[in-house]
């Protein structure tokens, strides 16, 4: 598959800002570790890779000495790959053709990472998952009985480049940031949608060219950046990482 993927990020993000990174949840109900990912109740056996889409929900941008920004739009597009686990060598869990968010900024710039090639991944490595679309929310407090599924997005080193004003100032991304899928199935205007949240800490700029003027280096962290995810031929029961 021939994917081209953007990730657009506003200028609040290209300045340092590290931030530890989150924990991975762990339910209360014991389960087990993913054994197979099943998608609108079908197993799947080979594996198969299965069309996803999604729009941005909401989340924020952290950088050093410049705050925290609103994300206000983005979409995100790709595979899920719907079989047993763990999936053949050099598949992953989630393959993106496209993941942008649009953030707010001091400066009003919005700047713009463009990656080919299927480089964008997630994985998803939680211990304790459960059958059924049942693995949600977010932490004990409330005295729920499980937790979203964890796990990690990377972009990889030679995968992706950011460009400002018309490529006079470039720079390269990479990084892994903690990631999280919510089984809930819920319904927005018509469409039934799960969740992917992106959370923490992980990724930075390198190598940023003399029209950067020296800002596009360093760390920034992504504050629950959420997407309400659907399989592209339309969500039934959903996307299910089972043990």
């Amino acid at each position: 598959m021939q994917l081209h993927k953007t990730l657009t990020l506003g200028a609040a993000a290209l300045a340092a800002g590290l931030l530890g990174l989150a924990p991975a949840a762990h339910a209360t109900v014991s389960g087990g570790p993913i054994a197979s990912v099943w998608v609108n109740g079908v197993a799947g056996s080979p594996n198969t890779d299965i069309p996803i889409d999604g729009i941005f929900t909401n989340g924020t941008v952290s950088f050093a000495g410049g705050g925290t920004h609103n994300c206000v739009a983005g979409t995100v597009d790709g595979i899920v790959d719907r079989g047993p686990r763990p999936v053949p060598t050099g598949q992953h869990d989630m393959v993106l053709d496209l993941l942008d968010i649009d953030c707010a900024t001091p400066l009003g710039i919005s700047a713009t990472v463009s990656a080919a090639g299927e480089c964008i991944y997630a994985d998803f490595e939680d211990d304790n998952v459960h059958t059924g679309t049942v693995d949600t929310h977010t932490d004990n407090t409330q005295g729920h009985q499980f937790d979203r599924v964890a796990g990690l997005l990377t972009i990889p080193p030679g995968c992706a480049t950011i460009d400002l004003f018309g490529g006079f100032c470039s720079a390269d991304v990479w990084g892994t940031v903690p990631a999280y899928f919510d089984e809930h199935v819920k319904a927005v205007s018509g469409s039934n949608y799960q969740e992917l949240h992106l959370d923490g800490a992980g990724l930075a700029l390198h190598n940023q060219s003399f029209g950067c003027f020296g800002q596009m280096t360093g760390a920034f962290a992504l504050n629950d950046i959420t997407f309400d995810i659907k399989v592209t031929a339309g969500t039934t029961s959903g996307i299910d990482f089972r043990p």
